[in-house]
């Protein structure tokens, strides 16, 4: 059970195991799916609707290989000329891995199953969930997969199943492919069902619910709420998280949370990371944060530090 303040920050690798990319393996997807006339991503974009050029498509996509950057995001923060092809490319991109049944492609890499029976545990046991999500993804699966959990798990009705997330906080920082149905707050809200896909409409959309890192107001109420969760929390785990610097920054805050809080314990997925690169991420956190080894990915951190949820 999740039994003190703990919040959850997931990056990109957290969404891997469910069939979405990486920040890089998305920048070489949309360069691929725009590499011609009658690649996928191309014709996706040229429905009407859009109102992309060939020659916007093609220069957007050579400029994003050319630029050699790892993560789109940081590539349009740079180009803001090519600010609304890209978060078409990247909807366009992404919502084809929806899939209505969120699964693992591998049962040892489901953290998200080893998460929701530990959040189970707690409506076992009449307690509150005292768990805040903040995801750096565009993806909706982990929001998609506990609140069919959860519906499924205890024969719960739809209202029933959305009262949990009033204590279950579930924040998109840099926004999402839509809200979800049970996310929808009207009337600004354009809920989009998970899993669905009308070509074209679905892409664009989504499109407008996507934000990248420079068009984030330092004030932004998404980011005030997560610092507030952090300010409060007793345990913050990093989970598939790239530990891009500005992301850091932004996520510490002007007020530096971590400063504040000398009891929050801070862990982290090291997965892939050398020696030298986990040292470098260490410092951005002033050495609080205590960083898993190479080869341990999501669920290993879960299971092999049990405290960390109990």
């Amino acid at each position: 059970m999740v039994s003190e303040p703990t919040v959850l920050v997931v990056g990109a690798g957290g969404s891997a195991p469910y069939g979405y990319p990486s920040g890089s393996a998305l920048v070489d997807e949309i360069v691929n799916g725009l590499s011609g006339t009658g690649a996928p991503l191309f014709v996706l974009l040229k429905r009407p609707g859009f109102n992309f050029s060939d020659a916007d498509l093609s220069g957007f996509r050579d400029s994003l290989f050319q630029s050699r950057r790892y993560s789109i995001d940081l590539f349009l923060e740079k180009h803001p000329e090519y600010m609304e092809v890209g978060k078409a490319a990247i909807a366009g991109a992404l919502i084809p891995r929806e899939q209505n049944q969120v699964r693992s492609s591998d049962p040892t890499l489901d953290w998200y199953r080893y998460l929701f029976d530990r959040l189970a545990r707690n409506r076992n046991l009449n307690l509150k969930e005292r768990l805040t999500i903040l995801t750096f993804n565009y993806d909706r699966s982990l929001d998609h997969y506990l609140y069919q959990a959860f519906m499924h798990a205890y024969k719960l009705t739809s209202a029933e199943t959305y009262s949990i997330f009033d204590e279950l906080v579930i924040l998109h920082l840099h926004g999402s492919l839509c809200t979800l149905p049970w996310q929808t707050k009207p009337p600004n809200d354009i809920p989009r069902p998970y899993g669905e896909n009308a070509p074209g409409n679905s892409a664009r959309q989504s499109a407008q619910g996507i934000r990248i890192i420079h068009e984030l107001d330092p004030d932004d109420s998404t980011f005030q709420k997560a610092h507030a969760a952090l300010a409060t929390a007793r345990r913050v785990l990093f989970l598939g998280f790239g530990y891009e610097p500005t992301n850091v920054h932004r996520l510490l805050g002007k007020d530096n949370w971590l400063e504040a809080a000398p009891l929050v314990n801070v862990h982290g997925t090291g997965y892939g990371l050398t020696q030298s690169e986990a040292s470098d991420v260490k410092l951005m956190f002033k050495n609080r944060l205590q960083i898993s080894g190479s080869k341990d990915d999501c669920l290993s951190l879960l299971r092999n530090s049990t405290a960390l949820l109990s």
